[in-house]
């Protein structure tokens, strides 16, 4: 079959020939055309792709930078925290301490006020005392000079 297939083609025209080559030339040049079409995708997915890793690593470096500041605020947050912690720890300290100084203070003014009110009333009663005495000795003496002007008027006559 094989050399039946070349005779007929031994015996084919040049026409038929020239067709077929031809026919192979086109058959060619679309497979170039559809190599380099092929290619160019691949350029251009290759291109895409690798415009795409370098978006991914932007992406992935901002994450990072952006996480490595987050972390860096919360440890400066957390100090902060702390201090904070302290200050309201010694501000309780010190509000405990004013308290119990408050607590003296009125305790000594409670002592001072009941001071001053038995002092008040000793005063008072010493006072009236005093106006009592006063009073018996002016008595005394207003009772006393009669006495004695009426004893002394008797004797004389």
């Amino acid at each position: 079959m094989a050399s039946s297939r070349s005779a007929a083609a031994a015996t084919s025209s040049p026409s038929e020939l020239d067709k077929l080559c031809v026919d192979g030339t086109l058959a060619q040049e679309r497979l170039n055309a559809g190599e380099t079409r092929a290619l160019l995708e691949i350029d251009r997915e290759r291109q895409a792709a690798a415009r795409l890793q370098k978006e991914l690593d932007a992406a992935n470096r901002k994450t990072e930078q952006g996480s490595v500041r987050h972390r860096d605020d919360v440890q400066k947050l957390q100090a902060q925290v702390g201090n904070l912690r302290q200050q309201v720890g010694v501000l309780e300290g010190k509000l405990v301490a004013l308290r119990t100084e408050n607590a003296r203070y009125v305790d000594e003014a409670v002592q001072a006020r009941d001071q001053r009110d038995q002092l008040a009333l000793w005063l008072t009663q010493a006072a009236a005392k005093q106006k009592v005495s006063t009073a018996k000795r002016t008595a005394k003496s207003t009772a006393a000079p009669r006495k004695s002007s009426g004893s002394t008027a008797n004797p004389m006559p």
